[in-house]
Order: structure tokens, then sequence, then C-alpha cells
């Protein structure tokens, strides 16, 4: 149990992978709710558009905290050598790998709904390239230092962010009680 103790990443490693998952998801969120806005004010009033931005922004979070849990199991899943003061960058890699899968593959399913063909092969060639960067991540000292830099400096946005959620969680609890 102390081994698993030892890979877990520590307090201030999560909140930076955390960092990183919210400030992907929440501002490609907050850019699709602008791309849809103007439709939106057509049709409804903006106590209905502002619940919308909350309920979108609470379903947000699973996402954030889901790309969070997967980037933790794969650190977990590493050899603890590989890990070693390297827990942040590859935790941020692979939540920028799940982001932009999850990106791709939807825009294919979109284009391709009719076969899924196309969205198994790129989820494998994505995969893969998501092994690769791992793996250049652990090999490279610069490569490692320059995403936690970016990890640390990404963390401000969740001052942001999570009080955003809260105020939308609010909103989403009080609208469905």
């Amino acid at each position: 149990m102390s081994n698993l103790a030892n890979r877990f990443p520590q307090k201030e490693e999560l909140y930076y992978i955390y960092s990183v998952a919210c400030f992907l998801v929440y501002t490609w969120a907050i850019f699709v709710f602008l791309y849809f806005l103007p439709g939106l004010i057509l049709n409804t009033s903006q106590a209905d558009l502002f619940a919308v931005f909350c309920y979108g922004s609470t379903i947000v979070q699973l996402d954030v905290l889901l790309f969070t849990l997967l980037a933790i199991l794969v650190i977990l899943i590493l050899p603890p050598k590989y890990t070693q003061n390297k827990k942040v960058a590859i935790g941020a890699i692979v939540v920028f790998i799940l982001f932009f899968a999850t990106l791709i593959l939807q825009a294919l399913y979109n284009i391709y709904s009719p076969g899924l063909t196309i969205e198994i092969l790129a989820f494998l060639f994505l995969m893969a390239l998501s092994g690769f960067t791992v793996f250049a991540t652990i090999q490279s000292e610069s490569i490692n230092h320059t995403i936690s830099k970016i990890a640390k400096r990404l963390s401000l946005v969740t001052f942001i962010y999570v009080p955003l959620w809260l105020v939308s969680l609010v909103v989403v609890v009080i609208r469905n009680l």
C-alpha cells in the first residue's frame, strides 16, 4: 500500500493537473457557448440563457474530473522510476491528448456518423501519439520542465473557473428543487 501512496501524485501536483484540464475544457465550453449564443438569444429569455450556461458549466466539471482521473490512472500505471518528479508533465500531456482526442472524435462522428471505422482508427492513432508524447516527456528534461511551468501558470485560471462552477452548481440545484 505504501508503494501506491508513493506513486500517487501529491496535492500540489494534482492541483496542477486539474488546472490544465480545467483550462482546456472550460475554455472550449465557453467558446462553444459563445458560438451558439446568437441563436440562443433569439429563442430564449435571459433567465433560461443563464440556466443553459449553468447546466453546461456543471456538466463540464464532470469532464474535467474525468480527464484528471484518467491522467492520474496513467501516472499510477507507469513504473515509478519513469514518473519521478515528472507527474505534472505526464498528467498535463495525458489531459491535453485526451481533450483533443475527444474533439477530433466528436468532429469525425459528426462527419462520418454511419460508420465507426474512422473513429476507431483515429482513436488508435491518438493513443499511439499519446504514448509517444508521454515517452518523450519522460525522456526529455526540458520538455518536462516547460510543460510543468505551463501547468503551474494555468493554475491561476482555476480561480475563475471553480467559483463559476460553484455558482452554476448552486443555480442547477435551486432550479431542480
